[in-house]
């Protein structure tokens, strides 16, 4: 399953024991009535959270957990996580596409020269407005 939205915050990364280590972030939805959503990252994935800053438009992958867990007065909670396995920067993604598309375009042999005289040429009209 896949969520796109903007990062809203990012924890530190929290070492629950010797073995193992959490790291959460919010993630805000874009749709009509927005949700802040915390999700979370364990162990050597905790490095995915390390180029994402607050603001940034990305895209996660996760799974969802759920078990259960009996307190000392014999309750049955439920919880819930969701587990994200990949992140994709989308604002990196942009750039990174447009890069590409720069690259090509010069690699096409057109001068850029060009595009930018027929982008500045002021074109002479007659029209009123």
């Amino acid at each position: 399953m896949d969520i796109k939205g903007k990062v809203i915050e990012v924890m530190q990364t929290r070492k629950v024991s010797e073995k193992f280590q959490v790291r959460e972030f919010v993630l805000e939805t874009d749709e009509k009535y927005p949700q802040q959503i915390i999700m979370q990252v364990t162990q050597e994935r905790c490095s995915l959270l390390d180029n994402i800053e607050q603001g940034n438009e990305v895209q996660v992958f996760i799974n969802v957990r759920g078990r259960a867990w009996t307190n000392p007065q014999g309750e049955v909670k439920y919880f819930n996580t969701l587990e994200v396995w990949k992140i994709t920067n989308e604002d990196e993604a942009s750039i990174e596409s447009y890069q590409e598309d720069l690259n090509k375009f010069q690699k096409s042999g057109i001068e850029a020269n060009f595009v930018e005289d027929a982008i500045s040429t002021e074109v002479d009209d007659d029209l009123p407005f």
